[in-house]
Order: C-alpha cells, then sequence, then structure tokens
C-alpha cells in the first residue's frame, strides 16, 4: 500500500512539474504563450525583457507569472496582452509602454481584458499610451461577470491605471468585477481608477494616486440609460496633490446605488465633484490642505443623498466646504470645519428649478469657522423648494432665503 502512494505522489509531482513552462529569453513571447495549452503555467525568469510589436493573444486558460516586456518605440494601436479566455491569471509582471513615441490617437492600454473571471495581480504599468488594464467585453460576446485586480501601480499612464468599462453602449455589461490596492503616479490626465458606461457591481477599495487627475473617476459618454453605473462601492482612497480626489462625469441617466467611503484628499484642488447620482452615500471624508478655485465637496443633482463625517482643514480657496445643488431628499451630518479653515461658508444648499424637493436635514454640523456664514439654504426660483428643512444641533450662523 505505501508502495502505491509513493507511485502515485510521484505521478502527481510529474504532472504538476509539466505543466510548468519556463519562457525561453531567446524566443519569441508572442509564439511560446500562443502555443501554450490550458492550465499550463508560465513563468520567466526576472532576466528576461521581452520587445513586443504585434498584440499577444492569450487564448488558453493559462498563468503567467514574471514576465517583463515593453511596446516596441512607435508601434500604436497596440496591447501587450490581450485575453480572450475565462479564468487567465496575470501575475508578478513589468510591462512598459511607449507613450512617448505614439500619437493620443494610436493610443492603447497595455493589457485589454475581454472575457470573465480573469485575475491580473502584482503588477507595475510604466508610460501606457493609454491605460494599464482595461476591462471590457469584445465585440459581440457576451458580459464580463467576475474578475480581480489587485496590487497594481501604474507611472506616468497616458490614462488610467485600471479602467472598468463595457461595450456596444453599455448593451455588452461588466459586472462583479474588484479593484484593489491601485497606486497611480502622474497620470496627468486620469488617475488610478475608473468605472464607466454601465459598468455594475464594482468593489474599488484602497486607492492611492499622487499628481494625478484624480484618484477615481465614474463615467458615462451620453449614449443613454444603458451607461447608467450601478452599486459601485468606493473605499479607502487616498490623494496626494490631485485635483480630486472622487470625481463623476455622468448625465442624468439613471447612475445609482454608489457608496464611497474613507477618503483622504491632501494638497488636492477639489475632493470631490459628483453629479446625477441617485442614492449617494459619503462617509468619513478627510480634507486637508486643499487650494485652488471650487467648492471642496460639489454635489450636483443627487438625490437620496446622505454625507456624513466630513472633516475640512485649512484651504487657499475662498468658497463653501460642501456645496449641493437640486437634490432631493438631502441629509447632511457632522460636518466640521477647522478653526482657520478660510472656507467662505461652510454648507451651501441650492434649489435653482422649478421643483420640490422633497426634504433636507441638517444636523450636528459645525461651521462656526466659516468666514461668511456657516449654513446656506437658497431658493433662487419662485417655484423652487427644498421642502420640509430640518436644522438640529448644528454650530455656526445659519441664512436662509
Amino acid at each position: 500500500m505505501l508502495k502505491m502512494r509513493v507511485v502515485l505522489f510521484l505521478m502527481l509531482v510529474c504532472l504538476a512539474a509539466s505543466n510548468t513552462v519556463w519562457l525561453r529569453c531567446s524566443e519569441s513571447l508572442e509564439e511560446q504563450i500562443e502555443s501554450a495549452s490550458d492550465g499550463d503555467l508560465l513563468r520567466a525568469n526576472a532576466n528576461c525583457e521581452w520587445t513586443v510589436d504585434n498584440a499577444i493573444s492569450i487564448r488558453s486558460r493559462v498563468r503567467i507569472r514574471g514576465v517583463r516586456a515593453k511596446l516596441k518605440s512607435g508601434v500604436g494601436l497596440t496591447a501587450i496582452f490581450k485575453v480572450l479566455e475565462p479564468g487567465v491569471i496575470i501575475e508578478d509582471f513589468v510591462l512598459t509602454g511607449n507613450k512617448d513615441s505614439v500619437k493620443e490617437a494610436f493610443r492603447m492600454s497595455l493589457i485589454l481584458v475581454f472575457k470573465s473571471d480573469v485575475i491580473i495581480r502584482r503588477g507595475v504599468f510604466y508610460d501606457s499610451s493609454q491605460n494599464g488594464v482595461a476591462v471590457r467585453a469584445n465585440q459581440g460576446a457576451t458580459d464580463i461577470v467576475g474578475g480581480l485586480l489587485e496590487d497594481l501601480e501604474g507611472h506616468g499612464c497616458a490614462r488610467d491605471v485600471v479602467s472598468i468599462s463595457t461595450r456596444d453602449n453599455g448593451q455588452r455589461g461588466t459586472r462583479n468585477i474588484t479593484v484593489r490596492n491601485v497606486r497611480a503616479y502622474d497620470s496627468k490626465k486620469k488617475g488610478a481608477v475608473e468605472v464607466s458606461d454601465g459598468a455594475e457591481d464594482i468593489t474599488v477599495d484602497n486607492i492611492y494616486a499622487e499628481k494625478c487627475l484624480y484618484a477615481i473617476d465614474i463615467q458615462d459618454h451620453s449614449k443613454g440609460e444603458l451607461e447608467s453605473n450601478n452599486r459601485i462601492s468606493i473605499s479607502n482612497v487616498h490623494a496626494y496633490r490631485c485635483k480630486y480626489a472622487v470625481r463623476s462625469e455622468t448625465t442624468d441617466i439613471g447612475h445609482s446605488d454608489i457608496e464611497i467611503s474613507n477618503v483622504l484628499a491632501q494638497g488636492c484642488v477639489r475632493t470631490m465633484a459628483l453629479k446625477n447620482i441617485r442614492n449617494l452615500s459619503i462617509h468619513n471624508i478627510r480634507s486637508e490642505g486643499n487650494k485652488g478655485n471650487g467648492h471642496a465637496i460639489e454635489l450636483v443633482n443627487c438625490d437620496n443623498l446622505v454625507l456624513r463625517d466630513a472633516r475640512f482643514g485649512n484651504r487657499l480657496g475662498t468658497v463653501s466646504a460642501v456645496w449641493v445643488k437640486n437634490s432631493k431628499n438631502a441629509r447632511i451630518y457632522s460636518v466640521k470645519l477647522k478653526s482657520g479653515s478660510l472656507f467662505k461658508y461652510g454648507i451651501t444648499v441650492l434649489a435653482t428649478l422649478s421643483e420640490d424637493f422633497e426634504s433636507l436635514m441638517l444636523e450636528e454640523n459645525d461651521v462656526a469657522s466659516a468666514s461668511t456664514v456657516g449654513i446656506r439654504i437658497l431658493e433662487t426660483n419662485a417655484q423652487s423648494s427644498l421642502g420640509d428643512i430640518v436644522l438640529a444641533n448644528n454650530i455656526g450662523t445659519i441664512r436662509q432665503s
């Protein structure tokens, strides 16, 4: 019996070993990966770096570990990896783009994910002409359902380190994706993570952005209600010297159920600018040393809004810490301005449309250090109404008109 067990163990070891393929530095990376079989572990020596001038199509369910590759200078509209099979894993990689050698019209992400349940982890992107990794369904394909992108870092990407989107104006969906532990540096036009065009049930956690336009962006492209992003959870965001920590470029097509928590904006121009989102929940926000024009948190047409526990330190601007416009059933709790914060207003709530905004609740806000008025409540249109207004346990002056 013992002898049989030993033989069986040795057979299993041999079988496992047969699935590990060491990639040869001197041979084409494309040919080696495209000839792999389902279940293969493709490993690269740390001393190898391949130059790629044609996208590598991954059509087998493989795990690729340790690849270092760069795009050839001047080659446009070319990814390094195109993932065309569900369940692929790419890990422990370094990929370098050619941002400075291609025109904007020819930019491309370094990894394109077209299938479900793909894992991209422990990787670094340099100088991508577009995104580090982009997830969206292939043309004419089924939805993407499931996936994990984690422990990723991008330096100097022209767009985002991670982009989650859909296909055909939201007709081919993307959902149940987790994005976590992403760091972005020097993405001047974009940032760490973008969620767009109808993505649903997306979790984004532990994001850092430095010298970027934003840490996280939510957007659509005005192509209809199928592009509405729904059930998005965003947490543990740190933006340093960015324009925004969290931003949305969203039209009024039904974006809903977005939760944002634990955000730190340091030395940013604005903390948040969000619009056209229903059932928006924001809590535990810290804004330190913000500078420039614009309100620190600006929320427009966000019905059923809850903003809770926002703290604002010193600011070089002169406007509102919190500015809420044309939003039904807004609830604002526990906003606090640091002494000497230099905000002109603590909280401004504004109704400009001929509409009943149903209700407004402001409770336990400490905005006494605002230089002009702590809380402003404005109905600027004769037919505007903020509905039932509840003010309780606020510290600071209040002006209502």
